[in-house]
């Protein structure tokens, strides 16, 4: 075997790694199961999104990223295009929406994208709080 298909073939199984990798981040598809993060002992950071939203679009991957990096804290999306879900996001009037809380009570709450350096400052404010 070549070097090139030794190469070729390492760069292929890194990319799959890559693309097969669970993301820390947590899709919300029913209220229950909203309630249910919600409502535990790990703190968690919910951003309220829709797939239309430009600043949504720009801070999902930097969300996911510190989801991955964070797995003490539960980071959770809701679609607020979800009709099932507008019992969660009937109080929500902008988007992208930042809700961050610890054992069924919110902590905080912030609208507006974010660089991946807001979300980390988000999530030290956050474990310093629920200690």
């Amino acid at each position: 075997m070549t070097k090139r298909n030794i190469l070729t073939k390492a760069l292929f199984g890194a990319v799959l790694l890559v693309s097969n990798a669970q993301t820390g981040l947590i899709p919300i598809t029913s209220v229950d199961q909203y309630n249910e993060l919600y409502n535990s002992d790990k703190p968690m950071i919910t951003m309220f999104s829709a797939s239309w939203c430009g600043p949504c679009k720009a801070t999902k991957p930097r969300f996911s990223a510190a989801a991955n990096a964070n797995s003490d804290i539960t980071f959770a999306y809701v679609d607020t295009d979800n009709k099932a879900l507008s019992s969660i996001t009937k109080s929500i009037r902008g988007i992208p929406t930042f809700v961050y809380s610890h054992k069924g009570k919110n902590i905080k709450r912030e609208s507006g994208g974010m660089k991946r350096s807001e979300i980390n400052k988000r999530v030290s404010e956050l474990r310093a709080q629920t200690k």
